[in-house]
């Protein structure tokens, strides 16, 4: 049939369907929808008369109202006049093609949202929730039962109570895409994917291919038809196939598969396969070698194997690409592989079955070797009950050493808590003197005076702190230097200055710097003394500045791994005069610095940069003389 015009985008027939009245509907795209008569005559139907877009699919249901798919929704023939269907479900999908149900409702399927099926008034839609593929269809098929199977872009799908479950064809499956699902006269089916078609006739799925005369491997969209001889025709990417079933092999005629075992390897030997093997425990590792011949398509010969003994079910199908099935370290037994193969129609050939395989025990589990191991056992046995007869005295002396043990913790735990008692003791007796000392300052009206007794009650503080702390403290040999130096700073910003903020304090000390009692004391005391002296002097005429204490634990220069403390009391204030010499201009209060530097066995530094700075080292962990 001519249409007249040339273009070949304008002559694409995606449908027909012949009606009740034996019209022939043409749905061709661009071209619109066309009719041929009885007489041959095509006549397109006019624009004006309602329908939009370029036409899909066209069809009749068993109330003979015809159904129009196109471009712009659906619209179903009427008294000359075609009418939308006005649902929103259609709204911007693609309306691929409209098939009728056995009970001559249409089915309408789409190329993103599954398919919706008419049913009463009410247009029901099926969609896949868990497979994209799934929902782009192709073909639709639903026979007299209410079984539905559809055709898609990820291959083969059962819908059943709205959900899409795949087919499962004796245990094969139809994964990849399905284009056309044609039903046969013997009640199996036809299936068209883009790898060839398939045939289900009820038992067997066999597949038909380029290499078994298919015209192309991939299957045209619903260009399938069965005519009236039975011959069916199928159209394909590389042209058009005819398959005549009389001209076809039956299953009868086509020999069974030839299965042939060629050898066992036991490492790197060969063995007959119908000869029985003995085997060491450590020859577990066999190779079954065979080769497998049919008379057609042997690209589809499948195979399974099993290795009685070792499993008893047979394993997945698998094609013909290895000739040989491997096993490694089986224990000791009984074995007997088995090899059957399946021809392309699907039937299975004789099992084969080697010899029977023996895997020997290894010596050390026979029973002569057990006995052998029960009498060593008993040697070494008496040999131990001779050794427990002398652990026995062992114990006893152990026992009583374990008491003594005990004895001496006790006595040193007496002992720590009597040294807890005596720090005790002497930090109340040191608070008693500073208390002493504060109300006899409060007599004093000499400021001078005053302030040595203040000066004085400050160093008894720090040494009362040590003191305090060693007798909280578990542990009664070091204290924490940022614990103890923080509170002595704390304590002297608070009696110089109260609540003032003129001076700020900054305070960096190693949190895991613990120093000794040898070393507790002169460190408290050197941070009083340089500490108080910057609060005094350092910032005359409600001056401000900043006084920074640091203190951590380094690696000492020039020396075997000794570690040493650096202790550094700095201010940015007036700074000291040009003339001061450490060793000559010594108050009383930097006197006492040095003798203490002196007893921590370490040196001094000052620095005059931006006001004063005193940097001390002195070795860590040292015995002090």
């Amino acid at each position: 049939v001519s249409f007249g015009r040339g273009l070949r985008s304008e002559t694409r027939v995606l449908d027909l369907f012949k009606d009740s009245n034996g019209k022939i509907w043409v749905a061709a795209s661009d071209l619109g929808l066309g009719v041929i008569d009885q007489t041959g005559k095509l006549k397109w139907l006019s624009p004006n008369k309602g329908l939009k877009g370029r036409v899909f699919s066209v069809v009749e249901d068993g109330q003979k109202k015809l159904w129009v798919a196109t471009s712009q929704g659906l619209f179903t023939y009427q008294s000359g006049f075609f009418r939308e269907v006005a649902s929103t479900q259609f709204k911007n999908l693609y309306l691929r093609k409209l098939f009728l149900r056995p009970s001559g409702e249409p089915v309408l399927v789409t190329s993103s949202s599954g398919y919706f099926r008419l049913e009463g008034e009410r247009w029901l839609h099926y969609e896949c929730l868990d497979n994209e593929l799934a929902n782009n269809i192709f073909a639709y098929v639903e026979n007299e039962e209410g079984r539905v199977w559809v055709g898609t872009l990820g291959g083969l799908f059962q819908v059943q109570e709205g959900k899409f479950y795949p087919v499962n064809f004796n245990g094969q499956k139809i994964s990849h895409p399905v284009y056309l699902i044609m039903p046969d006269r013997e009640g199996g089916y036809w299936i068209g994917t883009n790898k060839g078609i398939y045939h289900w006739d009820k038992q067997h799925l066999r597949h038909f291919d380029q290499s078994l005369g298919l015209a192309g491997d991939e299957i045209n969209r619903s260009a399938g038809f069965i005519d009236s001889q039975g011959n069916l025709w199928i159209g394909t990417n590389n042209g058009v196939s005819c398959y005549q079933p009389e001209e076809d092999i039956s299953e009868e005629e086509l020999p069974l598969p030839l299965v042939e075992l060629r050898e066992v390897k036991v490492g790197t030997k060969s063995h007959p396969p119908f000869q029985p093997l003995s085997l060491k425990f450590n020859e577990n590792d066999l190779i079954f070698g065979f080769r497998i011949i049919s008379f057609v398509d042997e690209k589809k010969i499948k195979y399974r194997t099993r290795l009685l003994g070792f499993e008893s079910e047979w394993s997945e199908f698998r094609p013909l690409r290895e000739l040989e099935e491997g096993y490694t370290n089986l224990p000791p037994g009984k074995y007997q592989f088995q090899i059957q193969a399946q021809n392309v129609w699907g039937r299975w050939s004789e099992v084969i079955s080697s010899a029977p395989i023996v895997i020997h025990r290894a010596f050390w589990t026979t029973w002569w070797f057990i006995v052998l191991l029960a009498l060593l056992g008993m040697g070494v046995y008496f040999v131990i009950f001779q050794a427990v007869t002398s652990r026995r005295y062992a114990q006893k002396l152990k026992v009583l050493v374990e008491a003594r043990t005990k004895e001496l913790a006790r006595s040193l735990q007496e002992k720590e808590a009597l040294l807890q008692e005596i720090h005790h003791r002497v930090k109340n007796n040191l608070q008693v003197i500073s208390s002493l000392l504060y109300l006899q300052a409060k007599k004093i009206k000499d400021e001078q005076d005053r302030a040595i007794f203040e000066e004085s009650r400050h160093r008894i503080q720090a040494m009362a702190l040590t003191h305090e702390i060693l007798y909280s403290s578990d542990r009664l040999d070091q204290v924490s230097a940022a614990n103890y130096l923080q509170r002595i700073i704390d304590a002297l910003f608070r009696s110089y200055l109260g609540k003032s903020t003129r001076i700020k304090g900054e305070v960096k000390i190693d949190k895991n710097l613990y120093i000794s009692l040898d070393e507790a004391l002169p460190c408290g005391l050197i941070v009083n003394e340089l500490v108080s002296n910057a609060l005094k002097h350092a910032f005359p005429g409600q001056r401000e500045g900043k006084i920074k204490v640091w203190c951590t634990g380094e690696t000492a220069p020039d020396s075997q791994g000794e570690k040493q403390g650096v202790l550094v009391v700095e201010d940015d204030g007036v700074g000291v005069p040009p003339d001061f010499e450490l060793n000559n201009n010594l108050g009383l209060g930097l006197k006492m610095v040095y003798n203490l530097v002196r007893q921590l066995e370490g040196e001094i530094e000052i620095k005059r940069e931006r006001g004063t700075a005193f940097i001390i080292r002195f070795p860590l962990g040292r015995k002090k003389s």
